[in-house]
């Protein structure tokens, strides 16, 4: 009888364990690279959205500066994460960003992320989260290393 209750113990924690094992959360959004994202995992740091599209010019130029601040490390406590104003394949993703030689991650438009903000009226677009993820800056237009740096200290100014 003991014996048998213990195997019925043994047997429920197996059955629980292998239940939450698999209730993992499901991701905001998938990196190019195929890991899971989490918005979550960039709290407590700055991060910077960069909505571009293939067509938009003065976007291939803004990815070249975004992806400078990143090889440089020219601003603390800073994420960059780019996405595709078009929904495209990954395969495509992958070619735009390898000959457009960007330095921060990408997120896949298919599945959809699941974003806390609608896509831009105008491109290219930076939309920057505050590091409790609070959205509290969409610029429009393209934007040069000076106007960055500029946007990003006024609003940690504000901040502290």
């Amino acid at each position: 009888m003991v014996k048998t209750i213990s195997q019925l113990k043994m047997l429920f924690l197996c059955l629980v364990m292998a239940f939450l094992s698999s209730c993992q959360l499901k991701p905001d959004f998938i990196y190019l690279s195929g890991q899971p994202g989490y918005l979550n995992d960039l709290k407590g740091q700055w991060v910077i959205v960069n909505f571009w599209a293939e067509w938009c010019s003065p976007c291939r130029k803004e990815v070249k500066i975004l992806s400078e601040i990143v090889d440089k490390q020219q601003i603390d406590n800073l994420s960059i994460i780019g996405i595709s104003y078009d929904p495209l394949e990954v395969d495509e993703l992958k070619r735009i960003v390898a000959e457009w030689q960007f330095s921060y991650p990408v997120i896949s438009t298919n599945p959809v992320p699941i974003l806390p903000f609608t896509l831009p009226n105008q491109l290219p677009a930076l939309y920057i989260l505050s590091p409790e993820l609070e959205l509290v800056a969409k610029v429009s237009g393209e934007q040069n290393l000076e106007s960055i740096n500029k946007l990003l200290n006024s609003l940690r100014n504000k901040n502290n």
